[in-house]
């Protein structure tokens, strides 16, 4: 357990590096953001996106490299290299029926 100015995180239950400063990021009240911010590092990944609340497990994903699917319909998140979140929406290929010949 690391503790630094009223904050603590453990390194065990991390959510990541931050993509600006690579730092370990933190849970706030609102999101995930850099350790250093009393520092000067301003990231943060906000818990809200759009219609979406992230939970923690979701923001590990996010936060570790992976992508999130099954939140919204033919939806995909995944983060860039910034830090910022990519929202990827795709329509399923409507598969043809053929019916067998007689």
């Amino acid at each position: 357990m690391i503790h630094a100015d009223h904050t603590s995180f453990s390194l065990d239950n991390s959510y990541g590096t931050c993509p600006k400063c690579k730092h370990p990021l933190i849970k706030g009240k609102k999101g995930y953001g850099c350790s250093k911010w009393k520092e000067g590092c301003n990231y943060v990944l906000w818990s809200s996106y759009k219609d979406i609340t992230l939970t923690d497990e979701q923001a590990k994903t996010l936060l570790h490299g992976s992508v999130i699917h099954g939140i919204k319909p033919d939806t995909i998140l995944s983060l860039s290299e910034s830090g910022y979140v990519n929202e990827i929406t795709f329509k399923p290929t409507p598969r043809k029926i053929y019916k067998k010949a007689k």
